[in-house]
Order: C-alpha cells, then structure tokens, then sequence
C-alpha cells in the first residue's frame, strides 16, 4: 500500500475514532509568546464547541504553554479566556493558566486519560507549537491508557516547535516515540478560513448576544484566529475549512444565534429533511443518521449519538475519498508490517544495542521498538548505516504552500542537510529549510522544506537525499487539481 492510500484510509480510521458520541477533548496551546493569534483563538474554541453543541465534550484547557517565557499580551489572553468561559457557561475548573498552575493543568490532563477508555477515547490538542505539556501530561497518566489517546497537532507546529527555553525540551516526535498514542498531523491552519482578514468575520455581529464579543477579538490580530481550525477538524473532520462552514458550525447548536447563514458551496442542497434522507440515507459511514436540514444554510445536517456535523463531511469512504482530510500517518512512508512477527522478519540483528522489537502499530503499519523504558520507531533505530525516512503532506492542491519532511538518523554523525527533489517538476523543492536534533541516542537530525506545490495535477515522485550520509528516501505525493 503506498503512502497516499495509507493516509487516505488513516483519515477515515481517525475520522471515525474522533467523531464518536463519548469521544472527549483536552486542549492545550501557548498565547504568551511570539504571536498573538491565540488571543482570539481560545476564545474562539470554547465558542466553537459550545455554540456547535458540543461544550460538554470539553473536559481540560490549558493556555500559556510556552513555560519559562512569557510576554506582556499573556494576561490579556486570560482576560479573554476567561471572558468567553463566562460568556458560555464554561466551568473554570476545566481551565489552567500554565504560567501559574502547571501542576495543576499536568494533573487534570492525566486524569482526563486516565477516564478515557474504548467507549469514551480522547482527542488531546496540542495547538501550540511547545509539545512540553502535552508530553508531560500523558507521561503523568496511567500506563495502559494511551490507546485510548488521539493526539492530534498542525504540521507546521511539529517543524516550528520553538523550545527556545530550557523548561522546554520535549517535541511532537518524543510523543509519538515515547508513548503508544495515536498520532494525527493535519494541514497549516494559517492558510485557511480561521484566518480570514477584512469583513471575513463580520457575521459574528449578529450571532446571538456572545457574537459581538468574538468579533471584538478577531480585530486583534487581523482576522487571524487559526488555532481554532484544530478544534475544527476534531469536531467536523474537516482542515480545510471555508468561512461559510465555520458559520454553519456556530450556528449549528446555538440557541442564541439571530443570524441567517447562507451556503456559499454552489447553492443550497435541501429545504426540507426528506430531501436530506434522499440524498444521504444508504451513503453514510457506519452509525451515522440524517437528522435535519438546516433550512437557514441550505445544509443537510447528520449525527451519530451526541455529535453533529454536516452530512456531506461523513459520507461512506466508498464515495468520498476525494474529500478525506489530510491527516497522516505520523510515521510517513508505506505501510512496513501488519503484525508483531513481521517486524521481527525486518529488524531482529538489525537494531542498536539494547533495542528490540516491540510490536507493530497495526494503526500506522509501523513497527516500534522499545530499549527499558523508551520507545522509538525501529526504523530510526537500526544498527551502524543510519537511516532516513521521508514525510509527504496528503493529496495537496495546486498551488497550495506547505511543507515535507525528512528525519536522519546515524550512530556517529549528524546530518549537515537533506535535498528534497520532485519529478517531473525537479525545480519546485532545494534543500532542507531547517532543522532540529534530539531523540533518543545520537544523530538524530529533523529536516523540513516550504515549498509551493505543483502547477500539475497528479501523481508526483518525491526524494529526500542526504548526500553526505549517503541516505536516501522515495514517496509519492498525489497533487487533487
């Protein structure tokens, strides 16, 4: 199975894990240093999850992440929170200011993992760039919970991780490496509708009597409000979001909304429930329902126990692959194993000192090794030649921006650079346009590259050489017209 299929039906898998009734969300992001989008993006989550029926569902946010550094906007991004929350109804319980409650918040993660279980999994969002809390919060947990864990991050958030203090030290591949959670990547939220500039957001003047307020905030960085397009996808499975879906979902369970939303997708699809049912019925995944049509939007509206979405987001796979998000795997590359004995096949005389076969991560097909207490995935880890494996991001769009990904590893030297190559468009990618070092051992170094994607629909070919290590990888990247 190559690396575009592999994602295509992780999406699906993860869609299905994320969108079930008891599924339950823990929140985590900075907004006291290098930026103030999370100024309005927390405000923006909490009404995001209250407005589209949701509120209960969230059970922990943590905010001023960014521990050892704070700037002087962090007190406002309190007041904001703390604001909305009221706003909303939320409880403050559920709400840990990092730059004082540490602790405090590190518990309350925990606890939500430990609660969590095969009929009420939970999707932890590390919005914010620094991975330490997250890291810190499922190490905090029980063991055995982290199959229950879905932890999900943009992918510009995993190459920008901005440790730039000491109290900051673990990164999103310590989480994927050190704990058996799932892992989910999805697309930059800055090149979406959750940051929209100009009059993009001027519907919230009439949304109910907390509208007004929202919009107040989304002034103070210029309509950009991005970190909430990850509560988005958890919520609707959906990273790519248009503002005429955003509106949907705000007005999707909120009691206090006056405005009149309409459909900006190419016309209304229903007036009336019946129509829903025709159209939908027979076509979606497995337990959703069609419930109504929303008669303001034009949408058919569908759900499955206490989750609502729109019905054209959770059709059956068989009819809308086109439309999967963008998660991926976060090992990258084709599936390497289906089951323990066929990691042992690969790796067995073939690891580092100490290191052994683990199990295969039958989500990803990836094998995973373990040396006392630390995991990593066995590939990263094989004896004396080094290794390198190659990230892709999913079915892009012409012209979108956005990025690739290499990982070296080598016991003796790390990587000076890693030349990423696309065919037949060779002249689109260079060399690697940053990096990082860490993980367990030595000669671990992170490569990644912006870069603008194809003029060309189709299926393009994807090399990442270090030239110096003498390591080489190939994927395929599927560009949708």
């Amino acid at each position: 199975m190559n690396f575009i299929k592999l994602s295509i039906l992780l999406a699906f898998t993860i869609g299905a894990t994320t969108a079930v009734a008891q599924t339950r969300y823990a929140y985590s992001t900075d907004g006291n240093a290098h930026d103030k989008d999370d100024l309005c993006a927390t405000p923006m989550v909490l009404a995001l999850f209250a407005d589209s029926g949701n509120k209960s569902s969230l059970i922990h946010l943590d905010y001023n992440n960014h521990l050892g550094k704070s700037s002087n906007f962090a007190n406002t991004h309190k007041e904001n929170i703390e604001r909305a929350a009221t706003a909303y109804g939320y409880s403050k319980s559920i709400l840990f200011d990092d730059r004082t409650q540490v602790n405090l918040a590190i518990d309350s993660i925990a606890n939500a993992i430990n609660a969590a279980g095969t009929g009420q999994p939970l999707s932890l969002l590390c919005e914010s760039k620094p991975k330490e809390m997250c890291w810190r919060g499922i190490d905090a947990a029980n063991d055995g919970q982290e199959e229950h864990v879905t932890v999900v991050t943009e992918l510009r958030h995993v190459e920008m991780d901005h440790n730039d203090t000491s109290e900051l030290q673990k990164k999103w591949r310590d989480i994927c490496s050190d704990f058996s959670v799932k892992c989910v990547t999805i697309m930059d939220q800055n090149r979406h509708a959750y940051r929209t500039a100009g009059g993009g957001w001027g519907w919230l003047k009439q949304h109910g009597q907390n509208g007004p307020m929202l919009h107040e905030m989304t002034k103070i960085k210029n309509g950009d409000c991005s970190g909430a397009g990850l509560v988005h996808y958890a919520l609707f499975n959906n990273d790519k979001p248009q503002m005429h879906e955003i509106q949907e979902a705000f007005n999707f369970g909120s009691s206090s909304s006056s405005s009149s939303t309409s459909s900006s997708s190419g016309g209304a699809e229903c007036s009336n429930k019946n129509q829903c049912k025709t159209i939908y019925e027979g076509n979606l995944q497995n337990g959703w329902k069609v419930l109504k049509c929303n008669t303001n939007s034009g949408i058919c509206r569908c759900e499955k126990g206490n989750t609502k979405t729109q019905c054209a987001s959770v059709v059956a796979s068989s009819s809308s692959s086109s439309s999967s998000s963008s998660s991926s795997s976060s090992s990258g590359g084709a599936s390497e194993c289906k089951n323990n004995n066929q990691c042992k096949t690969i790796y067995n005389g073939k690891l580092q000192s100490g290191w052994k076969v683990l199990k295969c991560n039958t989500n990803t097909g990836v094998c995973r090794c373990e040396k006392g207490n630390t995991k990593a995935r066995c590939s990263d880890i094989t004896a004396a030649t080094g290794a390198i494996s190659l990230r892709l991001p999913t079915a892009p769009k012409v012209g979108e921006s956005t990025s690739a990904s290499a990982t070296t590893w080598h016991p003796s030297m790390p990587s000076n650079g890693v030349n990423f190559r696309i065919q037949p468009n060779p002249s689109i990618w260079g060399g690697s346009s940053g990096g990082s070092s860490g993980g367990p051992g030595t000669g671990y170094t992170h490569h990644y590259t912006q870069f603008f994607v194809p003029s060309v629909a189709g299926t393009h070919t994807v090399t990442a050489t270090d030239p110096v290590l003498g390591l080489e990888a190939v994927g395929t990247m599927e560009v949708l017209p």
